[in-house]
């Protein structure tokens, strides 16, 4: 399988776009690669009629994207509370009141921190068998552990609880009705002891994956996380370690962290072939996704429903491009405000909702974090309102299949292969046509008010 890394680009003034195309791909006599799908659209377009075309061709090749690499159809954006602490984390211990929270909520998810041996929990285990104050002064305290994002192994950390401390927090949160997700990744610290393993790595470069230079590509942190060569037996390793994890304790899935990187460590030069590396992740995501687990992977994945990339350069998606953060777990949520207090400022009823209602509307579900607001904060009303928009998702997403963006900025109206739709309405307004308001189960007989969803059978309308 080839990869394909694409550039596109154009000048001020010039009235066309400029693609280029590299395809990668193992030193062969022959090759196949995909075809570049180009869409021909002589009409003048305003955007919302452009932000529906691009949803059916996103809907297509998201569909042949899934069949291409035998992924079975995911289900769409879950509700997901984090709760990421970095150090001291203890399965016991460290998320029960981000449980309580979600429960409360009708999430669906926690996220929870890596629960790997890494080095944060290298450097407490360290701190556990020699106390701090010993390691001052000496050879051990000019050594640095990094985080809890730099892996050693996929091995459950003994300090944070084991398989047997994750088990049991994942059943504690099951019998609330929530499922329990961590992070993994596709690198390991240059400083893990498996890359004297002969039997896991290559000649060239052990179980990491090398460039041409000679040099290792970093991802995450220079230096200190190390893509890992797929192509080696170290891939398998990893593959049993993270999916044997989920079938022992019930860990339901994973954040995959560096996901957006693939393309440009994906060549493995180390065997000398330049064979890219690009089936080997789509194969495993595949392993994970037809296993059941939900998968976040950290870029914009034309075959997951789940992208959860963050918007380190600031939010491009906001204003009248939020619809194109259709089907996806993409942060932030704070769409019309630079503000990152969005989601507290809510929560106390400081902010209105609009922004929230406009996101799941799109299917746009980042992750919530309002656990870390003290609930002596939070404003009653705009409680209210968080849950009926949740459980209002929770209890339709079913019907959100076909997106159909109004004119306006009146709403968004899904249609499911049923015939029944969901229209989630930005303003007050009068449509044609039976609505149940989703939430109450009660039909309208007047205007549709904003902020407020409604089951409808009536033909599609724009």
């Amino acid at each position: 399988m080839s990869l394909i890394r694409t550039a596109v680009e154009t000048n001020a003034g010039d009235n066309s776009l400029r693609f280029f195309d590299l395809h990668f791909f193992e030193q062969s006599k022959s090759v196949r690669t995909n075809p570049k799908t180009i869409l021909h659209c002589p009409d003048r377009l305003d955007a919302t009629d452009a932000l529906n075309l691009w949803t059916r061709v996103y809907d297509l090749e998201q569909e042949r994207a899934c069949r291409q690499l035998g992924i079975n159809e995911e289900g769409p954006p879950a509700i997901v509370f984090s709760r990421n602490v970095w150090r001291g984390m203890r399965f016991d211990t460290t998320y029960e009141h981000t449980i309580d929270v979600a429960a409360q909520f009708g999430a669906d998810c926690v996220f929870i921190d890596p629960i790997w041996e890494h080095q944060q929990a290298y450097a407490e285990t360290l701190d556990e068998l020699i106390p701090p104050d010993k390691q001052k002064g000496t050879i051990i305290e000019k050594f640095w552990q990094q985080n809890m994002c730099v892996t050693l192994d996929f091995e459950v950390a003994a300090i944070m609880g084991g398989e047997a401390g994750l088990k049991a927090l994942c059943d504690r949160a099951a019998a609330k009705g929530l499922k329990i997700i961590s992070w993994m990744a596709a690198h390991y610290s240059p400083n893990s002891a498996l890359q004297n393993r002969k039997d896991l790595g290559t000649a060239a470069f052990s179980i990491f994956a090398g460039r041409e230079s000679g040099r290792h590509p970093d991802t995450g942190y220079p230096s200190s996380c190390w893509a890992a060569n797929l192509n080696a037996p170290i891939a398998r390793k990893m593959h049993e370690q993270i999916i044997g994890v989920c079938k022992r304790t019930g860990l339901a899935g994973y954040l995959w962290d560096s996901f957006s990187n693939l393309g440009w460590w994906q060549v493995d030069f180390p065997q000398g072939t330049m064979r890219p590396q690009w089936d080997k992740m789509a194969e495993l995501y595949a392993a994970l996704a037809n296993d059941g687990l939900y998968v976040m992977p950290e870029g914009i994945a034309m075959f997951s429903n789940h992208s959860c990339c963050g918007m380190h350069g600031g939010n491009i998606y906001k204003h009248d491009l939020l619809g194109y953060t259709y089907n996806s777990a993409l942060g932030p949520w704070y769409d019309h405000t630079e503000d990152p207090g969005y989601m507290t400022r809510v929560i106390k009823g400081e902010a209105p909702i609009d922004a929230m209602f406009q996101s799941v509307a799109h299917k746009h579900l980042p992750t919530f974090e309002i656990h870390d607001v003290p609930a002596e904060q939070w404003s009653p009303p705009a409680v209210v309102a968080v849950k009926d928009l949740l459980a209002v998702y929770k209890r339709n997403r079913h019907l959100m299949r076909k997106r159909t963006v109004l004119k306006n900025d009146a709403g968004v109206l899904w249609e499911s292969p049923g015939g029944e739709g969901l229209l989630f309405s930005f303003a007050e307004q009068r449509r044609d046509g039976a609505f149940t308001d989703a939430l109450t189960g009660q039909p309208v007989t007047g205007k549709l008010q904003a902020n407020r969803a409604y089951r409808t059978t009536a033909a599609p309308f724009r």
